[in-house]
């Protein structure tokens, strides 16, 4: 049996040793996860009474909820050695790392919110939501909720070689209030809640034709926005002549002080925003998702046109942030909501569920390509970049000027009648992406013109078709 296991494991295996597991078979099963343990015996208890009663308190205090730390488990510890009259007891780092080895108890991350929820009869809750929406065609039953972008943050995190500096937090941030109805048909205009009243970048810039803006001291949402929001749409049902029932939760900006009539209200109790809302099961995730794809797409263009990374996060503005939340949210696709609300349990569906968000890998991994990332952080990661956590992007973006495109230019010709041939001007893919860039400035600044922006976008999709970027060719002429 030794050369069996000396063979399996690629190592030597004295017999000696197989004859002492053998012996101790029973108790090293008794330690839990017989997969990863390794072949060190633990040291023998000194004190198997409070080890024991611990392990019950622990355990039964774990089943309860409670949020356990070291500090808490050596204290009770001592109070526990106390009783016992184990004087000469220490509760040391040393002791409660052994206890913890012995038990497989581990410092873990808890994720989510649902825990809150569990007094919560959800059968009940779920049976009254759905005789409300009974009352209703499914199209007519719609889902609201607010989140939050910062949209110009830069990752706190870069894969590099050597330790180095950071930038400073930039925390301009937009309040979302998102709405849509069941069937994913009808999706309002996103409405955004910044704190200035008209900035700047706003001159002549429609902005009420991608979303419904307006502005807040906080640039949050108040129950003065969100009833002047609901009179407003409440007045366009009228002329459809449509009644809708609305659900949101049950947040205190969200107190009704006006009169409707085609809408009617149902407020979702506490603390089930992650269980209960479709937009929490997926749909804002989704449109974050999309957002970090336009933004990162802006990015590399403004790269590679020669701008500093910083500076090309510091220049997002409200309106470049207004323009990829409108293409974000047109981009949710009405499968996804559909399988959000149904994921939420609002219907009864025999279908089985298929993903709902959507994947964006591909621009995820030419931003890192370009960024001449080796080992850059996971998508999903990074796709987590939404108000309150972030992690990863870029170290740093270098352009390439790897081949070279010749273009004719108008020169003045000295007429002669020598047979010299005309001097040609090298116009390289940079300086090209960089007068492309100066363009697209000038209708998003002075004349916007959406069909002049995807004719921009086009010429540059052919520019990187001719002239891919050459990361080998970049880090020869570097170095």
């Amino acid at each position: 049996m030794a050369n069996i296991f000396s063979e399996k494991l690629k190592k030597r295996l004295a017999r000696r040793t197989l004859n002492d597991l053998k012996k101790k078979e029973q108790s090293l099963f008794k330690r839990g996860d017989i997969h990863n343990m390794s072949f060190r015996s633990l040291p023998k208890l000194i004190y198997p009474e409070i080890d024991k009663k611990l392990i019950t308190w622990v355990e039964e205090l774990e089943s309860r909820g409670a949020i356990l730390s070291d500090e808490l488990i050596r204290n009770k510890a001592i109070q526990i050695g106390n009783e016992l009259k184990y004087t000469a007891f220490k509760s040391s780092k040393g002791w409660l790392e052994c206890f913890k080895n012995r038990h497989n108890l581990k410092l873990r991350k808890l994720h989510g919110e649902s825990y809150a929820n569990r007094a919560i009869n959800f059968d009940e809750l779920l049976d009254t939501l759905r005789e409300k929406i009974r009352a209703y065609k499914e199209e007519n039953v719609y889902n609201a909720d607010e989140t939050g972008i910062f949209y110009k943050l830069i990752p706190s995190k870069s894969v590099c070689i050597l330790t180095r500096s950071g930038h400073k937090l930039l925390k301009d941030r937009l309040s979302i209030l998102l709405c849509t109805n069941m069937t994913g048909t009808k999706k309002l205009k996103p409405l955004v809640i910044g704190r200035y009243k008209k900035p700047r970048c706003f001159k002549n810039f429609p902005v009420q034709n991608f979303v419904d803006y307006i502005s807040s001291q906080r640039s949050w949402m108040t129950s003065s926005i969100f009833n002047q929001w609901l009179m407003t749409w409440d007045m366009v049902l009228q002329k459809d002549e449509s009644k809708i029932l609305l659900v949101v939760d049950n947040c205190p900006a969200h107190k009704i002080q006006v009169s409707l009539r085609n809408i009617e209200i149902y407020f979702l109790p506490p603390n089930l925003t992650s269980t209960v809302q479709p937009l929490d099961q997926g749909i804002i995730h989704a449109m974050k998702t999309k957002f970090n794809g336009h933004k990162i797409r802006d990015l590399i263009e403004k790269i590679e046109g020669g701008a500093d990374v910083y500076e090309c996060y510091k220049k997002i503005n409200m309106k470049d942030a207004i323009m990829f939340l409108s293409k974000a949210w047109d981009e949710i696709k009405s499968e996804t909501i559909n399988n959000c609300f149904t994921h939420a349990k609002w219907r009864v569906s025999q279908t089985s569920q298929e993903e709902v968000l959507e994947s964006n890998e591909l621009i995820i991994q030419e931003f890192f390509h370009i960024s001449s990332l080796t080992d850059p952080l996971p998508a999903d990661d990074f796709n987590q970049i939404d108000f309150t956590e972030n992690d990863a992007i870029l170290d740093e973006i270098n352009q390439s000027d790897a081949t070279n495109v010749a273009i004719f230019e108008n020169d003045d010709i000295n007429e002669s009648n020598d047979d010299t041939p005309y001097e040609t001007k090298i116009v390289t893919k940079h300086e090209c992406v960089a007068d492309l860039q100066k363009i697209k400035d000038y209708f998003n600044q002075k004349h916007y013109n959406s069909k002049a922006l995807e004719g921009i976008k086009s010429i540059r999709n052919e520019i990187e078709t001719v002239e891919p970027f050459n990361f080998k060719l970049w880090y020869i002429n570097k170095n």
